[in-house]
């Protein structure tokens, strides 16, 4: 939906999952599950709304939900799936580290420096 590509099927099971979507294939769709740490990026964005004296413990959960995502990226990673030997291993595991990489570099410098200090960091490294 986020890329304008309409929803044809979606079955979530215990064991597999797939989504068929109409139009164009997208790598960012497909690899999503393997880069985006959504519930860090969710607990940044509650983060907001708190005090600093509250900010300890959301660091604490912060590190607790990435270190999910690390270890459910750990356990669907593999060769065989489907979505990444469609991509190619190569380009798939390239824009992987590369966005895991950019998720990291949020989750480190968003909790010390903050929001704008990331968002100029982005700015001026590119």
């Amino acid at each position: 939906m986020l890329f304008l590509n309409r929803m044809i099927a979606f079955n979530a099971a215990r064991d597999e999952g797939h989504v068929q979507y109409a139009g164009s294939g997208n790598a960012l769709i497909a690899l999503a599950p393997y880069f985006l740490p959504f519930y860090t990026l969710l607990l940044l964005l509650v983060r907001i709304g708190f005090s600093v004296e509250a900010y300890p413990l959301f660091d604490v959960f912060l590190g607790m939900t990435y270190a999910f995502h690390l270890v459910t990226f750990w356990q669907q990673q593999s060769p065989l799936q489907p979505d990444l030997q469609q991509i190619g291993l190569i380009p798939a595991y390239l824009l992987i580290f590369t966005f895991n990489l950019f998720f990291l570099g949020m989750m480190l410098i968003v909790p010390s420096r903050g929001w704008i200090f990331f968002w100029k960091w982005l700015i001026y490294a590119s």
